[in-house]
């Protein structure tokens, strides 16, 4: 599985590859690719990532790759905007996706998988899990909340009783300003941390205490 989150910001050349060990033939097939693409690669360890969409494939044995141009002050705010992006840039990273693919696909056999160390996941933040509640979110018209717009089965949310269609309104006394704000405020947490989420269900409006979960 080759995932391409957040690859609109390429800079100086640098191209961060995770899961670039979690199969024995990747490394030489990255070292093919980038003799074309001449990135600056900056390789991970034995470590497999959690907070990204090839992590669930990789927790049941397939091999993943995970392209990343790095982490901007912008992230999941309203000031990632179009101009932001390097276009350019990613379309080089898309074509080095294109020719691991290529490459992969021409393979005799499939990707041989290496089950990680059991310390070896990471996520964004310097080692610290990333905390959440287990919803997606869009952003209310009418009052400036955070829509509920899904929930994660057997998630947080779902278990303090929050359904599709409430809109957030405040966490721990603290208004919300669209589904960003609630993004922002949540960064800094811990899984186990404790927040006072209250929200508005048509008319209605209630309090409950969430405890933070993982992705």
């Amino acid at each position: 599985m080759i995932n391409f989150d957040m690859v609109g910001r390429l800079r100086n050349d640098e191209l961060e590859i995770a899961g670039n060990v979690s199969a024995k033939e990747f490394t030489s097939l990255l070292d093919v690719a980038n003799d074309r693409a001449n990135f600056n690669l900056k390789l991970g360890g034995p470590s497999i990532r959690q907070d990204s969409d090839h992590a669930s494939f990789a927790r049941v044995g397939v091999p993943v790759i995970f392209c990343f141009t790095g982490l901007h002050k912008e992230y999941h705010t309203p000031a990632d905007k179009p101009e932001t992006i390097n276009y350019l840039g990613m379309k080089r990273v898309v074509d080095f996706g294109e020719d691991l693919v290529e490459r992969i696909a021409a393979m005799e056999n499939r990707p041989t998988f290496v089950k990680p160390p059991a310390s070896g996941i990471s996520f964004f933040g310097g080692g610290r899990p990333r905390a959440v509640l287990g919803i997606q979110l869009g952003d209310d018209p009418n009052d400036g909340g955070a829509k509920v717009e899904n929930l994660t089965a057997g998630g947080p949310a779902e278990k303090a009783g929050l359904k599709p269609g409430d809109v957030i309104v405040d966490i721990d006394g603290t208004s919300l300003k669209g589904a960003s704000g609630l993004t922002t405020y949540l960064r800094p947490k811990k899984p186990g941390d404790a927040v006072k989420v209250t929200y508005r269900r048509g008319a209605e409006r209630k309090t409950v205490e969430i405890k933070l979960g993982t992705p």
